[in-house]
């Protein structure tokens, strides 16, 4: 089988990495939870792998943050950054083989939007990323999904002929998934991962595991009650928005996949590019991130689960309110995490699914 780069967003993007440092106020989305694991003991003894999907600016920075611990980038393609960090080096290795070389030396791993690093099989590459952890150690991974509406609670429709005034946005990463699917990348596997979380993992330490949900407005809409703060999200939304104009065109091959004609496709690109070009369609695009720790020596021996939670707790705050917009929630609990997913889908227009799951559905070419 043949595999292909399906990310909606360039994986080496200096510019990407920048904004969500921007957004997230640091390099990741649980600092306090990365702080305490790469500062608790001897600092010299501490490392990270990076597992290909993110920039190599990103390992630099956590280097520079640590700077007495080991950061090693991996990627089947050879480094580009000309300097590093002493701390800090890259290595050539294919994550579809496994990675039996890295087990149980790293203090943290970072998975990043690893879906468009030619993945066959995700799942499989999770579970081979948690055995490269020393007892203890922090795992976190993000992937990117849907778009939501401006309320950040409710998943945008797609546009389809019966809807053409709906994103087109949705409609591509639709046709994305779908593809992916078809291509033998199932993204219904991979996000099964996002929707349970680490916390029923066996050899994670479930009182150490969360998950957050990150929206980033695609183009320049959002207004806030603080003049500096719209200004920086319609930069980073203008950006998100030039970044997804960069990348559609160059998937063609796995719309294909998806059972879309030339025609539907090249359609899809005009309608897209206009709404990307306006605030016609005011979205925000998902980021969904999960992380947790393995269990240490002790927790391993006594098998300490963090006793479960009620699951009718009120979720989290999500929504927007005025003169605001909301980039992150954390959760702290599976039931909450699931419980919001599920909501969150239920949301999604009949059309949306099915052009995420029949390939050549509301075919459009005129």
């Amino acid at each position: 089988m043949d595999t292909v780069q399906i990310s909606i967003i360039s994986p080496y993007s200096d510019e990407q990495h920048n904004s969500l440092k921007i957004l997230l106020d640091g390099l990741f989305p649980c600092p306090e939870v990365v702080a305490k694991v790469m500062m608790d003991g001897e600092a010299h003894t501490k490392s990270m792998l990076d597992l290909g999907g993110s920039p190599r600016c990103l390992c630099i920075d956590v280097a520079n943050q640590f700077p007495q611990a080991q950061v090693i980038g991996i990627d089947i393609a050879p480094n580009l950054q000309k300097t590093s960090p002493p701390n800090c080096r890259f290595e050539l290795w294919d994550i579809n083989k496994g990675l039996s070389p890295f087990y149980g030396q790293f203090d943290l791993v970072h998975m990043r939007f690893t879906s468009g690093v030619h993945l066959v099989d995700h799942h499989a590459s999770t579970l081979e990323a948690i055995k490269c952890l020393k007892p203890g150690g922090l795992i976190i991974c993000l992937k990117i999904g849907l778009s939501v509406k401006e309320d950040r609670v409710t998943v945008m429709p797609a546009a389809t002929s019966r809807m053409p005034e709906q994103s087109w946005y949705q409609r591509f990463f639709s046709f994305v998934e779908l593809g992916s699917t078809q291509r033998g990348l199932p993204a219904e596997i991979y996000n099964h991962d996002y929707d349970e979380g680490f916390w029923d993992h066996d050899t994670m330490d479930a009182k150490t595991c969360g998950a957050a949900f990150i929206t980033i407005p695609l183009g320049a809409w959002v207004t806030t009650s603080d003049p500096a703060e719209t200004a920086c999200l319609r930069t980073i939304g203008k950006f998100w928005a030039e970044n997804a104009m960069r990348i559609h065109r160059h998937l063609d091959h796995v719309m294909s996949s998806a059972g879309r004609s030339e025609k539907d496709i090249e359609l899809l690109h005009t309608h897209l590019d206009n709404e990307l070009q306006t605030t016609r369609i005011r979205s925000s695009m998902i980021i969904r991130a999960i992380w947790g720790c393995s269990q240490s020596v002790e927790d391993a021996n006594s098998r300490n689960h963090s006793p479960p939670r009620d699951e009718d707790a009120p979720l989290p705050l999500l929504s927007n309110e005025p003169g605001e917009y909301r980039v992150i929630t954390i959760f702290d609990n599976k039931p909450t995490w699931t419980k919001f997913n599920a909501q969150l889908m239920s949301t999604m227009t009949p059309d949306t699914k099915k052009l995420r799951g029949i390939p050549g559905f509301d075919p459009i070419e005129a």
